[in-house]
């Protein structure tokens, strides 16, 4: 009780100096987080793209033994050229494929191996090797990579 008001007492509840620094620590954290969050689904998005190219080259032996045609798999990129609309793999916009030579998967699913390099729209380079009959990916070197599941 206060000698001044004999009968107050002190109301449950938080003063306002308590909620305006709660506020002020809110607004710290966001500011903080909220630009990294951008780069977060940026990051997200490259690593989908990424594995859904890995998952198509790795699916061309069955798509040729399926369809009882064989398939080519060749640079994406030649003389900086878009690749053609037949490309065997379907790359989002910045990336692309590089090989030292067309990799051949023939009518039965059977490739003839080879390495592949992968760069990103960020210019990261993956390396991957391709080994005959089923040509499965087994990174060599990248930027980004560690590990072939």
């Amino acid at each position: 009780m206060s000698a001044i008001c004999p009968h107050t007492e002190r109301a449950p509840g938080f003063t306002l100096i308590e909620i305006l620094v709660v506020l002020a620590i809110a607004g710290l954290l966001v500011g903080v987080t909220l630009p990294r969050l951008a780069n977060v689904y940026a990051s997200v998005e490259r690593a989908n793209q990424r594995r859904g190219i890995l998952d198509e080259i790795e699916g061309l032996g069955y798509r040729a033994y399926m369809g009882g045609k064989p398939i080519v798999l060749a640079s994406s990129s030649q003389n900086g050229k878009e690749p053609p609309e037949n490309y065997p793999v379907g790359l989002p916009p910045g990336w692309k494929l590089t090989l030292a030579k067309p990799l051949k998967y023939s009518h039965q699913g059977i490739c003839d191996g080879g390495t592949l390099v992968v760069t990103g729209p960020d210019q990261s380079q993956e390396t991957f090797r391709l080994y005959p009959p089923l040509c499965r990916l087994d990174a060599v070197s990248g930027d980004t990579f560690v590990s072939s599941p």
